[in-house]
């Protein structure tokens, strides 16, 4: 009865450490899949108002400080930051027109874009969402295209 007992666990054991290699082996897959990366955020400011563009470089898993980050407006580079430890950074930008600015973040090959929405003071704002209005992916196109006819 002992030797059975024993047996049983050990075959538990057994398939308690296959199950832990398994899971070990889904996260190391997932982490080589995964890429890190900047985030630039969209903002929303007044025309002659200075508004502070914030961006995010990221590692794998978690913030990645300590990075230069090449921020462009309307496809000009205005400046380089460092992000800080926490993976953010700022730059001080004033616009002086209004519309829908079109803004960049680059660092170490990453890139992303986002939007800067300048409006005068008088002028009523109700905003909803500001989604990738410049691209499209693939999958948008086919869905327009079947749309169309």
């Amino acid at each position: 009865m002992i030797m059975v007992k024993i047996r049983q666990m050990k075959a538990l054991s057994k398939n308690i450490i296959r199950c832990i290699l398994y899971v070990a082996g889904i996260v190391v897959l997932l982490a080589s899949i995964s890429h890190g990366g900047v985030i630039i955020f969209d903002q929303v400011t007044t025309q002659n108002t200075e508004v502070y563009l914030k961006v995010r470089t990221k590692g794998r898993f978690f913030s990645d400080g300590g990075k230069l980050v090449d921020i462009y407006v309307e496809d000009k580079k205005t400046k380089r930051i460092l992000t800080g430890g926490d993976g953010y950074g700022f730059h001080r930008y004033m616009p002086r027109r209004k519309g829908m600015v079109p803004i960049e973040a680059r660092s170490e090959g990453h890139r992303d874009t986002g939007i800067l929405l300048v409006v005068d003071k008088d002028d009523p704002v109700i905003l909803i969402e500001i989604l990738n209005f410049r691209h499209s992916t693939p999958a948008m196109r086919a869905r327009e295209a079947r749309r169309a006819g």
